[in-house]
């Protein structure tokens, strides 16, 4: 029994350590300059949600279909630059 409950907590503990060790949660990517025309991205903003979308025929409206990110841009040495995390 003793056996047991030591398999479990180290079957949980390595569950644990590889669920968050695998990928950083905020994975910061810069956006390029055809990106931050296509959102019209052209001065400072901070967490603005940024999300894909369709227009769906049939509801006659956007809808998202893929995963929303978080942007920002800053001032740079004079330039604009943005930046997206998931």
């Amino acid at each position: 029994m003793f056996n047991l409950i030591k398999l479990f907590l180290l079957m949980a503990l390595f569950h644990n350590l590889g669920c968050t060790s695998l990928a950083p949660k905020n994975a910061r990517r810069y956006l390029s300059l055809a990106e931050m025309e296509k959102h019209q991205l052209n001065g400072i903003i901070n967490e603005v949600q940024i999300c894909p979308t369709h227009f769906d025929q049939k509801l006659k409206r956007h809808t998202i279909i893929g995963e929303c990110e978080t942007v920002s841009c800053e001032q740079v040495d004079g330039k604009i630059v943005c930046f997206a995390e998931k």
